[in-house]
């Protein structure tokens, strides 16, 4: 990814969480947005924490370049 990412879901997102490869919290983002900007983040291997509002969780790993 270079800057927007794209989430495909039927479910409705309720955060989405980006930690870095130490497992440090970078950013949060609240609310069912399917388009996010990593534009600001340094070039980097991270992993996104997709919850929905049933609960479910997702783990999808993205590189930043």
């Amino acid at each position: 990814a270079k800057g927007l990412i794209n989430i495909n879901t039927t479910s409705e997102i309720s955060k989405v969480e980006i930690y870095n490869t130490l497992g440090q919290l970078v950013n949060t983002v609240t609310g069912n947005k399917k388009e996010m900007d990593l534009s600001a983040l340094s070039n980097g291997i991270y992993f996104l924490n997709i919850t929905t509002t049933d609960n479910l969780q997702s783990l999808q790993k993205i590189i930043k370049e």
